[in-house]
């Protein structure tokens, strides 16, 4: 750290603004070290003092991305109206100029690493309005929000036949078959290993138990494979795999499912590898399936290495080009996780209110946005926030009880777009519908993979397209609720467990070592 980065620093935990600045105007300072300051600060959340920083560079401030967007904030958040507006203004003429590359940098390297945690903490502070300011800010920044967070009026009507005709152009829907038939169905013994509490946490008192990993146990137990669970800590990685292996040598397991969150570490890989090399040499007819749950954190190199030792490799991203890799194009088993509930039956009439049942955090924090604009806006959603906070039950009966809030909400909304300005479809997209509830969900290229928007759910890509959908609700029930039936039906047909683990069973053991 420089000598002039540690003395602003200094400032700042004091709290000596005044200071600050009349120590950096004692004598002229080279603008590119003034600008990595505002841009350390901001990056440390030091928001005031990036503000005051940026400021002494007078008007040069205005020709800047990051020195702008510190006058913005600083103006937003330390009550000047007027410097917000010009940093604002700035923010954006600067942004326009570039090209997408480095509008790209100033998302990735400054926006998404500055602004979430204050959406956030704005969003759950219920400030709506100051929200919309952070909003406006963002949108100078990032020339996608523009489009997607457009308020100017238009008629909230919504065309079903266009967006089905939309639907259809665009769907790409992935079959799944079981094994030929007549074919006999073998008792495969499995292994299921899958991370025992959300986000890693070892402590049941901060952590609710993870549901995949049962459910995935709980659908192949049903399709008639005797399967046993092992609850992955991630907190010794060494610890877990030789429980695994000790666990398939124990019951002479077929097939052990992997959860591959942990491959980002070298070391980890490494450790990997060796595990189910030596457990081939043992089982030499063990199948292996790699589970990606989040696959869009790994670059590309990492799922291609780790895949090579793999079988098949789950992921609900059909999208994502690493899937076309020579390596793992024959492995990609790109398809839902299985409910492992049985869903309830939802109420016959529908709910013209779309219902949030969801975490915002920092990974989702465009969540906050789309909420704040539809509330401001006065949209029919009502909010039930989710945390992964224990409730005091089992894995299985916690998803239950969710499953059954879906199912009696009727109508479910869910946002596509991750930290990265991505879009992926999430579990809640095919939870909503398993149970028989309407999804409206912001489109991705994902879900053209599962279901066709207009005839088995309704999608929005902007906030007129909200608008629209949920006028379409109060004003076209029966034809919300003929959506609500079909997208119900389609399911039920296509993506059942049995149906998912029959394609795993075709793919693993019906195949000759080759994966359709």
């Amino acid at each position: 750290m420089s000598s002039l980065l540690e003395e602003t620093f200094r400032f700042d935990e004091i709290g000596a603004h005044n200071g600050l600045t009349a120590y950096l105007q004692q004598e002229p300072r080279d603008t590119s070290e003034v600008l990595y300051i505002v841009y350390q600060m901001l990056l440390g959340s030091r928001f005031k003092g990036a503000y005051y920083v940026a400021k002494t560079l007078g008007p040069i401030a205005y020709t800047h991305p990051i020195t702008a967007l510190g006058i913005a904030l600083g103006g937003l958040l330390f009550g000047s109206g007027e410097d917000e507006l010009r940093g604002r203004i700035a923010l954006s003429g600067t942004v326009d100029h570039l090209d997408a590359a480095k509008q790209a940098s100033i998302y990735n390297d400054i926006l998404s690493k500055t602004i979430p945690n204050i959406v956030n903490h704005v969003f759950l502070r219920d400030e709506t309005a100051v929200l919309l300011r952070l909003l406006e800010i963002l949108k100078a920044g990032i020339p996608l929000f523009r489009e997607v967070f457009d308020y100017t009026p238009r008629s909230p009507s919504l065309d079903i036949e266009a967006m089905r005709r939309t639907g259809r152009e665009r769907a790409s829907l992935i079959a799944f078959p079981g094994p030929p038939p007549g074919t006999p169905r073998e008792a495969r013994r499995g292994v299921v290993a899958i991370r025992k509490h959300y986000l890693g946490a070892t402590d049941e008192k901060l952590s609710r138990p993870a549901d995949i990993g049962p459910r995935i146990m709980t659908a192949m137990n049903a399709y008639g494979w005797p399967t046993q669970f092992f609850g992955m800590t991630f907190s010794d990685p060494q610890a877990d795999y030789r429980g695994i292996a000790a666990l398939c040598r124990e019951t002479d397991a077929d097939v052990v499912v992997l959860d591959d969150n942990l491959i980002q570490n070298g070391a980890i890989r490494r450790m990997r590898a060796e595990f189910i090399a030596q457990l081939r040499w043992e089982l030499p007819k063990l199948k292996v399936v790699s589970v990606y749950l989040d696959p869009w954190v790994f670059t590309p190199a990492e799922i291609i290495e780790t895949s090579a030792m793999a079988d098949a490799v789950m992921s609900v991203a059909p999208t994502m080009p690493v899937w076309r890799h020579p390596l793992l194009a024959r492995k990609a088993f790109l398809a839902p996780f299985p409910i492992g509930v049985e869903p309830p039956q939802p109420p016959a009439a529908l709910r013209p209110v779309m219902t949030f049942a969801g975490g915002v955090m920092g990974y989702n924090w465009h969540r906050a946005l789309w909420l704040g604009v539809a509330k401001h806006f006065g949209l029919p959603i009502e909010r039930q926030l989710t945390t992964h906070t224990p409730d005091g039950l089992s894995a299985l009966e916690s998803y239950a009880h969710y499953i059954q809030r879906l199912a009696a909400a009727t109508c479910s909304l869910n946002f596509s777009m991750r930290s990265d300005l991505s879009k992926v479809s999430t579990a809640r997209t095919f939870e909503t519908i398993s149970c028989g509830a309407l999804l409206v969900e912001e489109w991705s290229t994902d879900i053209d993979h599962y279901f066709v928007s207009g005839e088995h759910y309704l999608s929005f890509s902007n906030f007129h397209e909200l608008r629209a959908v949920a006028n379409f609700l109060e004003t076209e029930p029966e034809a919300a609720n003929a959506i609500r039936k079909r997208g119900a039906a389609f399911f039920k047909e296509n993506y059942s467990d049995e149906k998912l683990i029959g394609n795993l069973d075709l793919r693993l053991f019906h195949t000759h070592g080759e994966l359709p």
